[in-house]
């Protein structure tokens, strides 16, 4: 007989109780206001910035994390609350101001033609850095601010700004070119294990990828500082995960480019 206390999924055995407690406390748990901030590419003349205004604690990915952890983390990276409609203001190191609007998913995008010369804001690896922070000025704000949920109203990023000094550009899968995904696998039954129950530093590169990557990035001279573009055909919800990956393996920095998950759980 089995007991109305215990319930198997996969195999796990979790005790009900223990469940419904944390899934009760979880309803009266306000998360905080964020804006997460996609490392993407702009040009000279040209700010392309995208991110995602959500109510969610900052996801924290650790080396050697415990099965639970990892679950837990990939639970929360796709059961998203978006703030739809969020005013978004972005700032420039030399202080010039611009806004935006969140859409009906959180996302939002700054794709604006300026007028200032980008490059000569940005650091000798091309990268320019800036802050994003929600509008103020608005009843949405004031009552977040009044339920505790913003601790902070700056969020820092960055945007690569392609230097006209570099050799060359070098553009990249992720998918299968860089990371075993096991894309070919019975029902791509490998590549939802690997995504939900692997954490990024027990996933493997291909051999010698990373060390390739970096000859490509330093150029002829080794100091070209060539930029890198990395592509993924994972959601955008991935993208902490991704950029993990690739910094624990020893690949050079780059912008990113991936797709948006639609349909939103939660």
């Amino acid at each position: 007989m089995k007991s109305p206390f215990w319930h198997s999924w996969n195999g796990i055995f979790l005790y009900q109780p223990f469940i419904t407690y944390f899934h009760i406390m979880a309803l009266f748990k306000r998360d905080p206001w964020i804006l997460d901030i996609y490392r993407t590419y702009s040009g000279k003349n040209h700010l392309y910035i995208r991110g995602r205004a959500l109510e969610d604690q900052p996801l924290k990915h650790y080396e050697q994390q415990t099965f639970y952890q990892t679950l837990r983390n990939t639970w929360r990276t796709f059961k998203t609350d978006e703030i739809r409609n969020a005013s978004v203001g972005l700032t420039l190191p030399n202080g010039t101001q611009f806004e935006t609007k969140a859409d009906h998913e959180g996302y939002f995008l700054f794709d604006i033609t300026v007028d200032i010369d980008l490059e000569e804001l940005s650091d000798e690896e091309g990268y320019l850095s800036l802050s994003v922070k929600f509008d103020e000025d608005n009843a949405a704000f004031a009552k977040a601010r009044k339920q505790k949920r913003l601790t902070k109203n700056s969020f820092n990023g960055e945007t690569l700004i392609p230097p006209y000094s570099s050799v060359y550009g070098v553009i990249s899968d992720i998918d299968d070119t860089i990371m075993h995904t096991g894309v070919t696998s019975f029902l791509k039954l490998r590549v939802a294990f690997n995504t939900f129950f692997k954490n990024y530093d027990r996933r493997l590169p291909l051999k010698g990828a990373a060390s390739l990557y970096q000859l490509l990035h330093q150029g002829p001279s080794g100091n070209d500082q060539n930029p890198m573009f990395y592509l993924s055909n994972s959601p955008w919800n991935l993208y902490k995960y991704l950029e993990k990956f690739l910094d624990f393996h020893g690949f050079p920095k780059g912008a990113y480019s991936s797709k948006r998950f639609s349909h939103t759980m939660g």
